[in-house]
């Protein structure tokens, strides 16, 4: 055989190789591709609502205040479009999507920065400065609508969110919940800080069947008995620890941040006594915590010194308008 025909041979032989090693490699890397874009889905664009009127435009912008507000945002959930006016109660706390652009542009134009978890923890442990009207915007739960819907209108206007998280919902939840690889690829981006959220689960809190948040709530021991102070702040510590483990397992940056679990109401009223014991355990855990306390309240020395956060709770009904007076009351903004 000729010198040139081993050359051509050696490279047929080669190429087939190739082929070979490419269509062997199809199913994988389609797996691979088909399995990230199932796990994050498709992002929509920003809604398009209209722009502010000037007068609106004119009282955001001229707006002043003492310049060291700060002010925590709390959402629940996102949706498409407009709201049925006749569903249940546990939905008025689900904000369109239209809308939350309309409280980004409300805030552009007021003169609020976002801050990331890390940016506000080191202003409660170690006073850092935060920017003039700084805004720490908050989700609750792992809802793929924080990636579809919430992501691409955070980008659109330059703002950070926290998503504060429960690992074993989202163990439990897969195909319901946002995915681990969704959640890396959030934080990747910059715009997302991850926290823990309280879980929902509750304990017999008494003799007679009754029960309570987990969290909040004295466990009634098959003794016979309320579990002591100690024994509830090293049960709430011991759950906080294992659910910092896990997220940190799957990749994700250490979360220093905790959010109380929402309650209509607030919870600083019939749990006040237990409160003081779970915050305990929580700044024992984390370096802080996000409550809702009030309808409107800024974040003070009063709080901080607590290592608390109190955030304003957003609603279906909260416009930009509604949302702008709140801010006003909370923060002195004339």
């Amino acid at each position: 055989m000729s010198r040139g025909s081993v050359g051509v041979s050696w490279l047929v032989r080669a190429g087939t190789a190739a082929v070979t090693a490419a269509v062997l490699a199809l199913p994988t890397l389609t797996y691979i591709y088909v399995k990230q874009r199932v796990q994050l889905g498709a992002q929509g664009s920003p809604p398009h609502v209209g722009t502010l009127s000037f007068d609106e435009a004119r009282r955001y912008t001229n707006a002043t205040g003492d310049g060291d507000s700060f002010i925590v945002l709390g959402y629940h959930d996102l949706v498409s479009g407009g709201l049925d006016s006749s569903a249940t109660s546990t939905r008025r706390v689900s904000v369109s999507a239209a809308t939350f652009v309309e409280h980004l542009r409300m805030l552009r134009l007021a003169g609020y920065t976002s801050v990331s978890a890390e940016q506000a923890m080191s202003h409660m442990t170690d006073g850092t400065a935060l920017p003039s009207r700084a805004v720490l915007i908050v989700f609750d739960g792992a809802r793929p609508r924080d990636w579809t819907y919430a992501d691409p209108i955070l980008k659109a206007y330059g703002f950070k969110a926290v998503l504060c998280i429960e690992p074993d919902t989202i163990r439990k939840k897969r195909g319901v919940t946002l995915s681990w690889l969704a959640l890396r690829t959030m934080v990747k981006s910059g715009r997302w800080s991850i926290g823990i959220s309280g879980s929902q689960d509750d304990v017999l809190s008494g003799p007679d069947g009754e029960v309570g948040n987990a969290l909040v709530t004295a466990q009634w021991l098959p003794a016979g008995r309320y579990e002591s102070d100690r024994e509830f702040e090293s049960r709430i510590r011991e759950g906080l620890e294992a659910d910092r483990r896990k997220v940190v397992d799957e990749g994700l940056p250490d979360p220093r941040i905790f959010s109380y679990p929402f309650q209509a109401g607030y919870p600083l009223g019939p749990l006040t006594s237990r409160l003081a014991v779970a915050n305990r355990a929580v700044s024992s855990v984390f370096l802080g915590s996000i409550l809702t306390v009030s309808p409107d309240e800024a974040v003070d020395d009063s709080w901080t010194s607590r290592r608390i956060l109190p955030r304003l709770e957003v609603y279906e009904s909260t416009s930009a308008e509604i949302l702008f007076a709140r801010l006003r009351d909370a923060a002195g903004i004339r």
